[in-house]
């Protein structure tokens, strides 16, 4: 892949991601504000990380059927700046909600289809690299919105967050159509071909184990916001533990893509998802702000494994359903916080939060070892310059 297309896909991940990493962080503490108690925001985040991933899968859809992957990405930026603006005007957990699917569903289509755009290009060699500096830009979001978000709001408001977050979809529109695109012709013969990845017992695991770690690690996250709120933490300090776990995860992106493209995915996998497992765990003693840093930069390396996963399934899947399998695979992160979030608020309506963030790490556990039972596989070889 040439660099200037590398760099113009992360430019506009980063973008996207800097959105969601301003707002979501800070979502359970703008409901409490709300009046809104545990249980409902749960109910909330599962609607919206189920419009994520309807998004990020509906993206494959539109990728093959229309052949154009700049256009919908543009739109969904002109539709999401008004929807984003609009988010900190309501009091209201209706209309929040509403705008709030929105949002989400374009983030999931667009994210889904920078991926999709990022696998038709990558060599077999480099996608462990390519994915793995795509992947770098969620940290990247989560370190600018992490410092951004908590300064924000306690010197404004939360109106005022909502329209810097909503500025920033007039970059993605402009940044998007330097992007490069290329059509990938499906045949009627073909259409079977399209289906048989998901047939595989290897990717039934994969995707199943990523949503299982994404519940653990978003379920977490939730408990860890509404817990260091009890405690009595300022906006800024929650949200520092974002842009701390950015920090320490920034250059994991990088490193986890270019050992998976040595070493193999599945290994690299399983020390990722093992991270994951003693996150959850380091919550249930902690009550200092740098034990909620060191958990939450923990619980961020599923992210960056995303990278690692993505490129796993783009050598599992034939070309012609290369597009299908990415943005189906895209939306295991939303499906799995989906499950994180409405349980989380389950649980700690019924039980104390140190034995919500156990049942977190055992969720986590099991992830881990349906990535063992993955068949092996060896690593891609990587050309060597004379």
């Amino acid at each position: 892949m040439r660099r200037k297309q590398l760099f113009t896909l992360f430019l506009c991940s980063l973008v996207q991601f800097t959105m969601g990493g301003s707002v979501a962080p800070l979502l359970p503490v703008y409901l409490a504000r709300l009046g809104i108690d545990p249980a409902a925001s749960g109910f909330y985040f599962t609607l919206g990380f189920l419009a994520i991933a309807a998004g990020a899968y509906s993206a494959g859809w539109i990728s093959d059927r229309f052949q154009r992957r700049r256009e919908p990405i543009f739109v969904s930026a002109l539709v999401g700046l008004p929807a984003m603006y609009l988010m900190g005007q309501v009091n209201q957990i209706i209309p929040l909600t509403i705008l709030t699917l929105l949002t989400w569903f374009i983030g999931g289509l667009v994210v889904s289809t920078l991926s999709i755009i990022a696998g038709l290009f990558a060599e077999p060699h480099e996608r462990g690299r390519v994915f793995g500096v795509i992947a770098a830009a969620q940290s990247g979001g989560g370190i600018i919105g992490g410092f951004a978000r908590g300064a924000i709001v306690d010197r404004w408001d939360f109106a005022t967050l909502f329209i810097f977050i909503a500025s920033l979809e007039l970059m993605l529109m402009g940044a998007v159509f330097l992007v490069e695109d290329k059509q990938m012709a499906i045949t009627t013969e073909e259409q079977p071909a399209a289906r048989l990845p998901f047939m595989t017992l290897s990717l039934w695991l994969l995707f199943i184990a990523f949503v299982l770690a994404n519940a653990a690690s978003s379920g977490t996250g939730l408990g860890r916001a509404l817990y260091m709120n009890a405690l009595g933490f300022s906006a800024t300090a929650i949200s520092t533990t974002g842009a701390i776990a950015g920090l320490v995860t920034l250059p994991l992106s990088f490193t986890l893509g270019w050992a998976s493209d040595r070493l193999g995915r599945k290994s690299v996998l399983m020390a990722a998802f093992t991270v994951v497992v003693l996150g959850a765990l380091v919550l249930v003693a902690a009550s200092m702000l740098w034990q909620f840093w060191l958990s939450t930069a923990l619980l961020a390396v599923v992210g960056t494994s995303m990278g690692v996963g993505t490129a796993l399934v783009t050598d599992l899947a034939p070309p012609e359903a290369r597009a299908t399998a990415i943005a189906r695979f895209s939306a295991t992160p939303w499906i799995g916080a989906a499950i994180g979030f409405g349980q989380t608020g389950l649980l700690m309506a019924n039980l104390d939060i140190q034995t919500t963030f156990m049942v977190m790490a055992v969720v986590a556990l099991i992830g881990t070892l349906l990535v063992s039972l993955i068949g092996l596989r060896k690593p891609m070889p990587v050309p060597t310059l004379s």
